[in-house]
């Protein structure tokens, strides 16, 4: 006669056997696996008179391999918790089968043998997260809180040590775990002797750091799914992590799915501890799932069914999630202002507004009104008075006492009479709000500068700010007519009442905003998706809208709409805000969070947008010591604040997360802007999944194309006679050979001519000439063309101002042609050398007036020693070697 004992590798199973076997000493065949291994009784080779004992293990999975073995003989003993089907009437079957929430198949075992080895039955029940039950089942051994506590670590190692795809992934095979465990009938000296705790013990610990930071990728009301990657750690993890994530939420369902080395998934379900069903019917759904009804898995999940998987989860566990908040947040102020007119009002106001005199706004003084008008810069109600103004300069507070750190002003070119009223129009002339001044005052640049943009520097991009408005401010009550016509992005350009309503359908009662001035990328969008989740959120991309829109603009818009499918369904909103920045620091993101919460958001995200530097991370809008103040300004806006990190992507996790919580000896990838950009102009597609989304990059292609693709300017400047003409001529021709596209030669003296005629030889005239050239240099550029000019560009300053504007575009070569001026002057075709020596020509360069010569201009000529062939070769092979041409 032979017996086995088949069981389940985790700590219920290991623990049943053992107790059994403390009290009925047996030797025996063990038969066992890691915990997905089920269907374990088809490996027993049993005859007549075998005894077989099974643990742990679903009856209705082994069902066909136990009615063998009772036809050929053979007395079973059957204990499990898990749900079985119909129990076969047999009489050599003894089954002790409960599958009631709270239960496990050591506490069966337990009942069996009255308690007689308890406190590793009270071990199993913590680790098959059945906490309750296993205090229950302790208060007779009257255990101390230190004692309780070592066996529910006890319970979470061995079941830890369960876990993977095959017994590879595991610590100990779990019949070699169970023979160790077994030499011990005290689980407290097993565990203070036996080094096979120690090791698990370390394992789990190590290996659980690795999921802390981990943000689900779908989160629903009832519960949340995390994916785990192909790899040992994680999936020795991936059902002791789902209990702990009951744990510690106890309301909510949770899954875990874990990529499988072959394709696929593993996953474990964990029903609410506070409402323990639901998850073997879910499971049950699927070919190779069952379980329990509080928890349950699947042995393999296709990529196919994945999406099945989630609408059958996201169902199964709806409405268990509380509503922690009863409505969304109040507008700041505790009204949203609506300063549009309507009815018989706006009919009045629009026939006065044909006699008022008018001022026409500029592009950022309509983004101010815009704002004004739909409630955003609530509770403003038009624009601020000297008081207001002076208290918000000095103080940050209006007249009222009222926190608010940004002036509100109309400003304007000469002072404006009180009481006068004056319209508001486009540069299209429509009228669109009727101003009722209250004060106009002289605008005092200096002492704003220093309150409010922190500096007195000429330099500083606040300063520059503020020498862009009019010489003085106007503060009254606004009555709208009209909002600012938009053409572009007109279904994102969502007013606040318009998202309120929104936020409101949706159920929403938090709202966290983001309001990112670049395109996102990984990193923004994990952060973001995680901040939404982690405080049962919705989440705002409030993208601003571009007071004149470039071609980045609308690429950056675009990203923004590719980026949103990504976000579990319902999530995000993109919206438009039409706020026209200040470089105001602190100041500029307080303002920022009084404009979300008026459009509902209760959370805001400071920081985290990615421009220079590494995509990691992005550029923050304040240097990190300049956040900690901000706290006592938020809590009198009223919204919380959310620091966005240091975020690094940890190929072993396969997740971002904060580098803070980055484990120890984990490597991190990064990806730099710079790396992005020559990724980008070298026509490269192994730009990294985990850096960006596949849609962002192929919009970031379009915009900044391999540079063969891309327009350049090749920008010739020497003194007059140098050759320039000769050289830039040449080159056309041989450009237009090599390309077949179409090339732009901007000569100096036809530019004069024709579009420069007015001008003079001054400085300033000299410069706008060049800068007009720059200009249609760079449009052509910008459209993909071939641009070469040829003027004397005598001035440092002017060239560097002409770089930089076609160099957003496309590629700027300068070419010094640095003939000396001796030759230059022998040469004199056109004589205008003799004729500046004779005082006839006045301010002629290299004679009466300077020439700056380049630095570092790309290619150097000296036509006096290089003939116009080989000069011509020079810039060419400038170009290929720049990319620029084949």
């Amino acid at each position: 006669m032979a017996n086995f004992d088949v069981f389940n590798g985790d700590a219920d199973g290991i623990c049943a056997l053992h107790q059994l076997r403390l009290a009925e000493p047996r030797d025996s065949v063990l038969v066992t696996g890691v915990k997905r291994d089920i269907a374990l009784l088809r490996n027993v080779s049993a005859t007549a008179g075998d005894r077989v004992t099974a643990l742990d293990i679903s009856l209705d999975k082994n069902r066909d391999a136990l009615l063998s073995l009772l036809a050929q003989g053979a007395e079973v003993t059957y204990v499990d918790h898990h749900f079985a089907g119909d129990i076969p009437a047999h009489p050599a079957l003894r089954a002790v089968i409960d599958t009631a929430p709270g239960t496990c198949t050591s506490l069966l075992v337990d009942g069996m043998l009255a308690g007689r080895y308890r406190a590793w039955a009270v071990a199993a029940a913590f680790g098959d997260n059945q906490a309750e039950s296993a205090l229950r089942a302790a208060a007779p051994l009257n255990l101390s809180e230190v004692q309780l506590t070592a066996l529910r670590e006890l319970g979470e190692c061995l079941n830890y040590n369960a876990y993977g795809d095959s017994v590879e992934d595991l610590h100990f095979h779990p019949a070699e775990l169970y023979r160790q465990l077994h030499g011990y009938a005290d689980p407290f000296r097993f565990m203070s002797e036996a080094p096979a705790f120690a090791t698990l013990k370390r394992g789990y610990n190590a290996d659980m750091g690795m999921v802390h930071a981990l943000v689900p990728p779908w989160v629903y009301p009832g519960g949340a799914v995390y994916l785990l990657p192909n790899l040992p750690w994680a999936r020795r993890v991936s059902g002791v992590f789902g209990n702990h994530l009951a744990q510690i939420e106890a309301s909510l369902a949770h899954a875990v799915l874990t990529h499988k080395p072959d394709g696929g998934y593993v996953v474990s379900v964990r029903a609410p501890l506070d409402n323990p069903g639901g998850a073997d019917e879910l499971c049950r759904q699927f070919e190779s799932g069952g379980g329990r009804k509080s928890a349950a898995g699947i042995n393999h999940l296709p990529e196919s069914e994945v999406e099945r998987f989630l609408a059958l989860f996201s169902s199964a566990f709806m409405g268990v999630r509380p509503s922690c908040l009863s409505e969304l947040i109040s507008p700041y102020g505790g009204e949203l202002v609506n300063l549009m007119a309507e009815g018989a009002r706006r009919d009045a106001l629009l026939h006065e507004a044909a006699t008022l005199p008018a001022l026409t706004l500029n592009p950022r003084q309509l983004c101010d009104l815009e704002l004004l008008l739909n409630g955003a810069l609530s509770p403003l109600r038009g624009y601020m008075c000297r008081a207001d103004y002076q208290g918000v300069v000095t103080d940050m507070r209006l007249a009222d006492g009222s926190f608010w750190p940004m002036p509100i002003v109309l400003d304007v070119t000469e002072t404006l009479a009180p009481g006068s009223r004056v319209v508001l129009r486009d540069s299209g002339g429509s009228a669109l709000a009727v101003l009722t001044v209250d004060e106009s005052w002289p605008a005092d640049k200096v002492l704003e500068a220093r309150q409010v943009y922190g500096t007195d520097l000429a330099d500083h991009p606040g300063m520059a700010f503020l020498h862009s408005l009019g010489s003085h401010y106007a503060g009254g009550l606004v009555e709208g007519l009209n909002l600012p016509h938009r053409a572009d992005f007109t279904a994102l350009r969502l007013s606040p009442g318009t998202l309120r309503e929104r936020f409101a359908r949706a159920g929403r009662s938090r709202v966290v905003a983001f309001q990112p001035h670049h395109i996102m990328h990984r990193a923004q969008f994990e952060f973001t998706r995680h901040c939404a989740a982690e405080n049962d959120a919705g989440l705002l991309i409030q993208a601003f809208a571009d007071e004149l829109p470039e071609p980045q603009y609308f690429t950056r818009m675009r990203c923004y709409q590719a980026l949103l499918p990504y976000y579990p369904a319902g999530l995000a909103e993109l919206s438009l805000l039409p706020l026209a920045s200040r470089p105001a620091g602190v100041r500029a993101v307080l303002w920022q969070a009084i404009v979300a919460r008026n459009y509902g958001c209760s959370h805001f995200i400071i920081g985290g947008d990615a421009g220079a530097g590494e995509m990691r991370r992005g550029s923050d809008a304040l240097a990190p010591g300049q956040i900690l103040p901000l706290a006592e300004h938020f809590a009198a806006i009223g919204v919380e604040a959310i620091v966005f990190p240091r975020m690094v992507y940890a190929p072993d996790l396969a997740q971002y997360l904060p580098e803070e919580y980055l484990p120890a000896g984990q490597a991190s990838a990064v990806l730099s802007a710079q790396d992005l950009r020559q990724r980008l102009d070298d026509g490269r597609e192994d730009i990294p999944h985990w850096a960006s989304f596949p849609e962002v990059v192929a919009e970031l292609h379009k915009l900044r194309p391999m540079r063969m693709q891309r327009g350049f300017t090749v920008f010739f400047t020497g003194l007059s006679g140098a050759g320039k003409t000769t050289l830039s001529q040449a080159l056309d021709l041989k450009l237009m050979e090599l390309t077949g596209r179409p090339v732009t030669l901007l000569d100096g003296d036809v530019v004069r001519t024709l579009l420069s005629s007015g001008l003079s030889f001054s400085k300033a005239d000299r410069d706008l000439n060049i800068r007009r050239m720059g200009f249609i240099a760079g449009e052509i550029t910008r459209h993909g063309g071939i641009t070469i000019c040829a003027p004397i560009a005598p001035y440092r300053e002017t060239r560097q101002a002409v770089r930089d504007m076609i160099s957003e575009w496309g590629g700027f070569f300068e070419v010094h042609v640095s003939t000396s001026l001796e030759v230059c002057e022998a040469r004199d075709p056109k004589g205008l050398y003799a004729k500046a020596r004779a005082g006839i020509i006045k301010e002629f360069t290299g004679v009466s007036d300077p020439y700056e010569a380049p630095h570092n201009p790309e290619v150097s000529i000296n036509t006096g020693d290089v003939g116009v062939e080989e000069a011509v070769a020079r810039i060419v092979h400038t170009l290929q070697a720049a990319g620029y041409l084949a």
